[in-house]
C-alpha cells in the first residue's frame, strides 16, 4: 500500500521561502552579536532537524493505513502537512533563539557598596554629633562652638565620625552598640572634659589654644653616638 500524507490542521498561515539560512546567521529584527547569532543557529538547525523527523514519522505512520488520496486532495494535503512544519518550525525558531540570547546576556553588575551618609567631618558634627548626643555644658563639660579652630578637636571627631559611617553600615545589628562602647564613651570625656581641647572656651566664647611650650634640642643631639 502506498504511503500519502495526511493533512495537519493548524491556524498558521502557510510561509514561503526557506526554512533555515543556509548558513550561520540568524535575521532578526534589531542587530545581534555575531558569536550569539552564529550559536542560536547551531542550537536552531538541531533541534529543527528533530522536530522534522517527529513529524516526517508521525505523519508517516498516519497515513499508512489510508487509502491512495485523490490527485487533487493529496496535493491540499501536501500543502496542509507543508504549512503545519513551517509553523512548528516557527515556533522552534523563536524558542531556541530567546534560550539562546537569554544564556548569552551579560550578568547584572554587582551593586556598589553604600558610601557615608555623610559627605564630610563638617556634616557629621552639626547634623549628627551636636544633635544627638547632647551634653549639659559645664565647668566639667566644655564645648566650643568653633571646634574646627581646635587641631584636637578634629582628629577626636573625625575619628568618631568615621567609626560612625562604618557600624552605621554593620550586618549583625550590633554595629551602633559596639561603636558606642568603643569609641563614643571612651572619646568623648577626653573631647569634652575640663582638660580637654575646649578647656578655655565657653559655649559664647572661643579661646585660641596655645601650643605646650618646647625646646629645639641641641645641634647634633639625634645624630651623636
Amino acid at each position: 500500500m502506498t504511503a500519502t500524507a495526511t493533512p495537519v490542521p493548524t491556524g498558521d498561515p502557510v510561509p514561503t521561502g526557506d526554512l533555515v539560512p543556509a548558513d550561520d546567521s540568524v535575521p532578526t529584527g534589531d542587530p545581534v552579536p555575531a558569536a550569539v547569532a552564529a550559536a542560536a543557529a547551531r542550537v536552531l538547525r538541531k533541534q529543527l532537524d528533530a522536530e522534522a523527523r517527529t513529524a516526517l514519522t508521525a505523519a508517516m505512520a498516519a497515513g499508512a493505513d489510508q487509502p491512495p488520496l485523490p490527485a487533487e486532495a493529496a496535493a491540499d494535503a501536501d500543502a496542509t502537512w507543508a504549512g503545519a512544519l513551517r509553523s512548528a518550525v516557527r515556533r522552534a525558531v523563536g524558542a531556541a533563539l530567546a534560550d539562546s540570547l537569554a544564556a548569552a546576556a551579560p550578568a547584572e553588575p554587582a551593586p556598589e557598596p553604600a558610601g557615608p551618609l555623610c559627605p564630610d567631618l563638617t556634616t557629621w558634627v552639626e547634623h549628627i554629633y551636636v544633635t544627638t548626643f547632647i551634653r549639659r555644658l559645664s565647668q566639667t563639660q566644655r564645648w566650643c562652638p568653633s571646634w574646627w579652630a581646635h587641631a584636637e578637636a578634629i582628629v577626636r571627631l573625625q575619628a568618631l565620625w568615621q567609626t560612625w559611617e562604618a557600624a552605621r553600615l554593620a550586618t549583625d545589628g550590633a554595629g551602633l552598640a559596639d561603636w558606642l562602647r568603643s569609641y563614643l564613651d571612651p572619646i568623648n570625656p577626653g573631647l569634652l572634659g575640663p582638660d580637654g581641647p575646649f578647656a578655655s572656651c565657653t559655649a559664647d566664647r572661643h579661646s585660641e589654644p596655645a601650643p605646650l611650650p618646647v625646646t629645639a634640642p641641641p645641634a647634633g643631639y639625634w645624630t651623636r653616638d
